[in-house]
């Protein structure tokens, strides 16, 4: 099994690699010719959407993505029926990144469209701007439920755009003014304090090296707790001859605040374009790190390998990334 069919199988955006598509061995008690009358289905609300799934089936959200224009969140079945039906996956604007090419089309109407390779399916509905895509080898299955699919409130799932607001010269002159009361009463109270400090305590020596200890600290870092995994990612090379490679890497297991340590390694041809520095991160509120090259390549890059670690420097997961030697953004 080659790294490509082990990240497919393996992360949360299991589609978005240039490869062919593998579906795990399910759970459920069911044979390989089950059909929909032979799975009962239940409704299930999964808050941007609700849809009749398997009963005694468990779909959490494995990995999610946004940005101003695009986003998606992809939810695996932990639960029965897994093989007969993966995974789900609602996005805006990404649905040509999680078909993998190696997919053929068998139906496409206006509405739905069904993909195939190698005994597993793909099935996207589009309802306004909105996407669902249902991941399986059922496609009895797979058709009852995108046809109770019914899409709701999806404006979450990309990022606000943000809006710049020119001020007034009047909200302008305004601000400034405040800004320079600000530093006046800074300036004020900062001479309170030295002439408090003075008369309060003869030991200016002491006091001076006790507030240099307390500027020049250093904060203390927020540990994992648990195994960490490599959940994702986006890569992205710049076109220009100084452009660095960008890589945003999901942490699955990690929380918000909390660091790890990163290497990445980055190939073309075989050959290595960079050492691999092993640096710290701490985990963003989307549950990303972002890390840039420490130079800019003379190629693209074909392959990256990531290791991650833990702040003990424990190895917790490694990652081989086949990538498209060009500038284009990269999901896996």
């Amino acid at each position: 099994m080659n790294s490509k069919t082990i990240i497919i199988a393996a992360i949360a955006v299991i589609l978005l690699v240039l490869g062919g598509i593998v579906f795990t061995q399910g759970s459920g008690p069911t044979s390989e010719n089950s059909t929909a009358t032979d799975i009962p289905l239940k409704s299930a609300d999964l808050k941007y959407f609700e849809i009749k799934a398997p009963q005694d089936s468990n779909f959490t959200i494995k990995n999610k993505f946004n940005e101003t224009d695009k986003g998606m969140v992809y939810w695996k079945n932990t639960g029965n029926f897994s093989k007969e039906v993966e995974g789900i996956i609602i996005n805006k604007n990404l649905t040509d990144q999680l078909i993998p090419e190696s997919m053929k089309i068998l139906t496409n109407d206006s509405t739905v469209k069904v993909y195939e390779s190698n005994g597993g399916y793909e099935i996207v509905k589009t309802q306004n701007d909105t996407d669902i895509i249902l991941v399986g080898s059922n496609l009895h299955v797979l058709n009852e439920m995108i046809s109770s699919a019914k899409i709701k409130d999806t404006k979450n799932i990309t990022s606000p755009a943000v809006k710049k607001v020119n001020k007034t010269p009047v909200e302008n002159a305004i601000d400034k003014n405040k800004e320079s009361k600000k530093a006046v009463k800074k300036n004020v109270e900062t001479t309170k304090d030295t002439k408090k400090n003075v008369e309060t305590t003869k030991d200016t020596k002491k006091n001076v090296e006790t507030k240099k200890v307390e500027t020049t600290s250093e904060p203390t870092l927020k540990k994992t707790n648990g195994q960490i995994y490599i959940g994702g990612g986006i890569f992205k090379t710049g076109s220009s001859l100084d452009a660095k490679t960008n890589a945003k890497i999901y942490i699955d297991g990690g929380n918000p605040g909390e660091s790890i340590k990163i290497k990445i390694k980055y190939y073309r041809d075989g050959n290595s374009l960079n050492k691999g520095n092993l640096v710290t991160k701490t985990i963003g509120d989307d549950g990303y790190i972002n890390i840039n090259s420490a130079d800019s390549y003379k190629y693209y890059p074909d392959k990256a390998y990531i290791e991650l670690y833990d702040l003990n420097d424990n190895l917790q997961s490694t990652q081989t990334v086949t990538l498209n030697p060009d500038s284009t953004t990269q999901y896996f």
